[in-house]
């Protein structure tokens, strides 16, 4: 188990249209500040 001090960041995609992550990665350069300030997983 590592100690990683960053909350984790997940999508589902359960509408099967993908329009959520599509939403997350229209912010742009901001999607950078999100991965370092989260650990991104499925």
């Amino acid at each position: 188990m590592t100690n990683n001090p960053k909350p984790k960041f997940a999508m589902y995609w359960a509408a099967s249209c993908g329009g959520c992550e599509i939403a997350v990665l229209n912010i742009h350069e901001k999607i950078l500040d999100v991965d370092a300030n989260f650990d991104v997983v499925f």
